[in-house]
């Protein structure tokens, strides 16, 4: 018994050069911090174009062009941020590390005693 042929799956996407470029400068140029919610996430932009998430990310990677008007999108998007009003605040702190690569202060506590055995001249002979 042989396998059936695996299906590709979806419609093939049809990436326009100057079109779909123009198309994300455009959304990018209309956010602001009113509509931000609508504008802020690879998703809206995958809608836009009526594409999946995945292709955004394959385009990115297969069309110059294209991964300039993304940069430029995202660069808007991570402006946009500090001037949000009402998100709460671990939700901004979520978005701000995941887009802008923030990172939280790590501060470790060293509790109990610590010995450092200090040897001065010969270090010791071990015998096996």
């Amino acid at each position: 018994m042989t396998k059936p042929k695996k299906h590709a799956g979806g419609r093939p996407t049809v990436y326009e050069d100057e079109s779909t470029c123009a198309r994300v400068m455009a959304f990018a140029d209309e956010m602001d911090a009113i509509n931000f919610r609508s504008h802020c996430s690879i998703a809206h932009v995958a809608c836009l174009l009526d594409v999946a998430e995945r292709t955004i990310y394959r385009w990115q990677e297969e069309h110059a062009e294209f991964c300039q008007a993304i940069k430029r999108w995202e660069t808007k998007r991570n402006a946009l941020l500090h001037e949000v009003k009402g998100m709460s605040d671990a939700r901004w702190i979520f978005c701000a590390k995941n887009w802008t690569g923030m990172k939280d202060k790590q501060e470790i506590e060293q509790t109990g005693n610590i010995s450092i055995k200090v040897h001065w001249g010969k270090p010791p002979v071990v015998v096996p």
